[in-house]
């Protein structure tokens, strides 16, 4: 988070020569140019690929996890609160019709992860409207593609946004206040 504040901050330094070279060349030469800058402000080009790391590094596990929840016959029957099955969606009731990509069931947990999501993204730092919104696109893809998910699976992920969502919040606060 450090360094994406001062990175964040290197960039709206820079931001009028980046708009400068925008509106004056095109192509592989403005490429060029946006590199020659980042190289002369100690900017990596992939420094905005930096806030992906804590999720690129949690994939392993969520993989692991994936492949636990549908092979080990031991969580078939673990519960938690109304999760009766651990290793297949929550399933808290059943609709009279099936919504399309979701199914007949409506399952709770991925919703609150989506609900988590939303708050997080709600409570982050950033000040571009474009990043606040592009997280809210993802809260809604990740709540649909988690929809049909095994429940340990969605109850992992949403604890970890949970857990990240009030780390962040701790230190905005810490910090001042946002």
């Amino acid at each position: 988070l450090k360094s994406q504040e001062k990175t964040k901050a290197v960039m709206a330094k820079i931001k009028p020569q980046l708009d400068e070279i925008d509106r004056d060349f095109k192509g592989l030469e403005k490429n060029e140019k946006v590199l020659d800058v980042y190289k002369q402000h100690g900017i990596s080009p992939f420094a905005g690929m930096k806030s992906m790391l804590p999720l690129m590094l949690q994939i392993p596990f969520f993989i692991a996890l994936y492949a636990i929840l549908n092979e080990e016959f031991r969580l078939s029957v673990a519960n938690f609160l109304w999760i009766t099955d651990l290793s297949q969606p929550d399933m808290l009731f059943e609709l009279p019709f099936s919504i399309p990509l979701l199914g007949i069931y409506i399952n709770l947990l991925p919703i609150l992860m989506g609900a988590v999501s939303v708050i997080g993204a709600m409570t982050s730092p950033t000040s571009s409207g474009g990043e606040k919104s592009s997280l809210y696109i993802m809260a809604a893809m990740f709540t649909i593609l988690f929809y049909n998910f095994p429940a340990g699976l969605v109850l992992y992920w949403t604890l970890s946004n949970l857990l990240q969502t009030t780390h962040q919040s701790i230190r905005v606060y810490r910090a001042g206040g946002a």
